[in-house]
């Protein structure tokens, strides 16, 4: 398993937070966010996938403005959820009315970038 990368995020459970990172792939060239996987990629699993898998859909369609590209897999033998991200045609992306752009392994406000 490769560590977190431009492209690459892991999530422990989910949270509103990985929509930071969905605005930042969308505003990018896209990426990976795999939940249930620890910082230091140890599989973990969530409780119920399934109900983890709707809770993302949910949270995306109702914070992401446009709405961005996206697939949800779910992986039962682990019990984790994969969100794979597209880069967006309609830029910028925003979620609570910041847009975000990865840095490394990082998801940053735009403005930050473009301003330093």
């Amino acid at each position: 398993m490769q560590r977190e990368t431009l492209d690459t995020e892991y999530i422990e459970q989910v949270t509103d937070t990985f929509l930071k990172t969905v605005s930042a792939f969308s505003n990018g060239e896209g990426g990976v966010i795999t939940f249930g996987i620890t910082d230091d990629q140890k599989v973990v699993g969530l409780s119920n996938p399934e109900r983890a898998a709707l809770q993302i859909e949910n949270k995306i369609n109702d914070s992401i403005q446009p709405l961005p590209q996206y697939r949800i897999h779910i992986d039962t033998e682990n019990k984790t959820v994969s969100l794979q991200i597209s880069e967006g045609p309609f830029n910028p992306y925003y979620w609570r009315n910041k847009a975000y752009i990865r840095h490394n392994s990082s998801s940053v406000e735009m403005d930050m970038i473009l301003n330093s």
